[in-house]
């Protein structure tokens, strides 16, 4: 289930609950934005801390995660 986070933080929690309701894979919309109120296309969705936050989170529940 996807949701819209805001930095660091926000992205490890929203990971966690993700891995503790099941999930296998932690997976990042990292650009597009497709469906993001008034985000540019172009644009990357999360920052290099954002990006690493939620791999780390992943990696230590024994999780993947991936990104496009």
């Amino acid at each position: 289930i996807g949701r819209e986070v805001d930095g660091a933080d926000q992205v490890r929690r929203a990971a966690r609950e993700q891995i503790k309701a099941g999930a296998d894979n932690v997976k990042l919309i990292a650009s597009g934005g497709i469906l993001t109120l008034g985000a540019n296309i172009g644009n990357p969705q999360f920052t290099v801390a954002e990006m690493q936050a939620a791999v780390k989170e992943a990696h230590a529940a024994g999780k993947t995660a991936n990104a496009h």
